[in-house]
């Protein structure tokens, strides 16, 4: 009797939501065969339209006449990385292409695709960042996949959660077209096997997660539920740090954690390894992360002096900010929007100060 293979892509959104995502048990339906799903319309144009990794990309853009007879303009936004575990964050923005006058009004420019981007977004703004174009908030895409099914399917699913509060018929055409591409990959790495491909971003509350199906980078989680369970801080800040040199830079969140547990057991040696490798690591934006690290070791007296330290490094992070060009910056908030981001955050971090000047 043939058997069934049922995959399922997970969106990595959170640790949690990914250890309590379960595959539904009913199959598919049967696809009939579709084609990749058209862009929303826009004013924005790549060539190619889905480039391979590597490759140079034209932009060619139509204004908005609020954009229009600038010098220049900036396209900005991120590439999505496949093989890459955020936790809920925010994606860093960059400037990823200038753009200049051409024929009819137009504006031009180029750029190449990272060779590990996947899926794209974009907006169009002034150099300032007060004026931009968000494509009617669909945000400009583009799909860089290379010429195999699976890689292609995995852009897809990238995209279908871009789409998925923005039009759930996109991100339905795109996981559908998905669907279909991992379903022809296990069919020809399976033959004579009927193949059931499906997904689903719905936590299952009655199925329990396989921890062993784990990627390794995530294994240290395993540690952290037991001692959600049991409260033993000690071995599992033992299994953390068996498990950082396999975590280590993947932004899973390994060191925050391990942090938490060292200052749980004042363990001063390990409050201060664990520290640095949260500096290290990029988790958040450097003020950010920084102001999590006081919050947390300022309990310790011993290390009270070194949370004012950092509490005031995050004041000098927050005074070196280019709002316009900062990464931070999400697609669509103007410079000027975001300046009240960093200005809140300043005053926070000013009140880190004041209350550890008081302390120390």
């Amino acid at each position: 009797m043939p058997r069934s293979t049922t995959v399922a892509t997970l969106p990595a959104l959170t640790i949690t939501a990914l250890l309590a995502l379960a595959l539904p048990s009913e199959p598919a339906h049967a696809l009939a065969p579709l084609q990749d799903p058209a862009p929303p319309a826009a004013n924005l144009t790549f060539t190619p339209e889905a480039p391979a990794p590597g490759s140079t990309v034209r932009v060619t853009y139509q204004p908005l006449d609020a954009l229009a007879g600038e010098p220049e303009l900036v396209l900005r936004g991120h590439f999505e990385i496949l093989q890459r575990f955020d936790a809920g964050h925010e994606p860093r923005n960059e400037r990823v292409a200038t753009l200049t006058p051409g024929d009819g009004g137009s504006f031009t420019g180029s750029f190449t695709a990272p060779n590990s981007a996947a899926y794209g977004v974009f907006v169009a703004e002034d150099v300032a960042g007060e004026r931009v174009d968000t494509n009617g908030a669909m945000h400009f895409e583009l799909l860089v996949h290379g010429e195999d099914k699976r890689s292609h399917a995995g852009v897809l699913f990238r995209r279908a959660e871009h789409y998925r509060d923005r039009d759930p018929s996109i991100a339905n055409e795109s996981k559908e077209r998905a669907e279909e591409l991992y379903r022809e990959v296990l069919a020809e790495e399976n033959p004579g096997e009927v193949v059931t491909v499906t997904f689903s971003d719905t936590p299952s509350s009655d199925v329990q997660p396989d921890l062993t199906e784990l990627p390794p980078e995530l294994r240290w989680t395993e540690a952290w539920m037991r001692w959600q369970e049991d409260g033993n801080s000690r071995p599992a800040l033992e299994a953390l740090e068996v498990e950082w040199p396999v975590a280590e830079g993947l932004r899973t969140g390994i060191a925050n954690s391990g942090l938490l547990l060292a200052v749980d057991l004042r363990d001063l040696d390990a409050a201060d390894r664990w520290t640095e490798r949260i500096l290290r690591e990029d988790w958040a934006d450097p003020w950010s992360d920084k102001l999590m690290i006081v919050e947390m070791i300022s309990t310790v007296p011993e290390r009270r002096a070194r949370a004012l330290e950092l509490a005031r490094a995050a004041l000098a992070d927050l005074a070196a900010v280019d709002v316009a060009g900062y990464p931070g910056r999400p697609l669509g908030q103007t410079a000027s929007e975001y300046g009240d981001v960093i200005e809140r955050a300043r005053a926070e971090a000013q009140a880190e100060v004041n209350r550890l000047l008081a302390a120390v």
